[in-house]
């Protein structure tokens, strides 16, 4: 579970420090460097009908239940805060396999290090010869296969491009999914001129600095992920109020990609459904966390 994304395969965050704060990442494999962490508690099952190929052309269906703990010891998920499961309320969410193919040569090569120049051999026959897999240079050959459509974004561990989960009563026939989170809007706004700002410093090395910049900067395209005309709508909107401003501090870096060590950008945003009086204000952080608050309509739909 992630809350920023971590670097990897052309992702633009950066990596969760040893002992970040709590929003930063919940894993149940991190080996302790994470202060909430839903290792124990987390259980999971799996099951297939018949053993699960990848590369099959006909259809293969691998069912997974997860039992997420909601408080724990040491990080159940509304340790990190965020609104506990209920009608109305929406959570982002994407779910994924991993595949990491390994050689079968003889028994001793199934553990073969992933850090080996053996194995980064190994990887880049398989890429020659499989062109989806994400690459050979980072955690070993390896696909993703994702619930959601990640853009031009090959990692997952990217939360503004997931999907969500709406929780119900169970009453009905499904209709309430018709219900979409008003603070959407909002929240589009304030990922892609996230995205504008840290692929336009990477660019340029440095950051624009009015909000009208941010939809007209080259660097926001679709390689980046980024919807510029969205940036550029929400600039010549009435229903948007948006600009960006920079505080004194150590943030985020991108020129090396670090925890620390980068100037503090915030871009903050504001919007008002003119059709439900919805009203919400959010900010992005260098280092991508965002927050939104509902001024009005909470309870609202899209």
């Amino acid at each position: 579970l992630w809350r920023v994304p971590q670097q990897g395969f052309d992702s633009v965050g950066v990596p969760c420090a040893p002992g970040a704060a709590t929003w930063c990442g919940n894993s149940s494999f991190n080996g302790g460097n994470q202060t909430w962490s839903l290792s124990p508690s987390v259980k999971v099952a799996a099951a297939a009908p018949t053993a699960f190929d990848p590369l099959a052309a006909s259809k293969n269906q691998w069912v997974v239940e997860v039992r997420l703990p909601l408080r724990g010891s040491r990080g159940g998920l509304l340790d990190g805060g965020g609104p506990a499961p209920a009608p109305g309320i929406f959570w982002y969410a994407d779910f994924a396999r991993a595949e990491h193919p390994l050689p079968r040569t003889d028994a001793a090569a199934l553990s073969l290090d992933f850090s080996t120049p053996a194995y980064a051999a190994f990887c880049a026959d398989m890429l020659e010869t499989h062109p989806t897999l994400l690459g050979a240079s980072e955690w070993s050959c390896y696909w993703e296969w994702t619930w959601q459509n990640l853009a031009a974004t090959r990692y997952m561990h990217n939360p503004d491009l997931w999907g969500y989960l709406y929780f119900t009563d169970g009453a009905g026939d499904g209709d309430d999914g018709a219900c979409r989170d008003p603070e959407w809007p909002l929240r589009y706004v304030l990922f892609n001129a996230w995205r504008a700002m840290v692929f336009a410093f990477i660019a340029d090395g440095a950051y624009p600095v009015t909000f009208a910049e941010l939809g007209a900067h080259p660097a926001c395209n679709a390689t980046a992920s980024c919807d510029a005309a969205a940036l550029r709508t929400a600039a010549s909107s009435d229903v948007f109020d948006a600009s960006v401003s920079f505080g004194d501090g150590a943030c985020a870096s991108y020129a090396p990609r670090a925890v620390t060590g980068g100037q503090c950008f915030f871009v903050n945003a504001s919007f008002a459904d003119p059709d439900t009086g919805f009203a919400a204000r959010g900010v992005a952080r260098t280092d991508r966390f965002t927050t939104v608050d509902v001024v009005d309509g909470a309870g609202s739909c899209l």
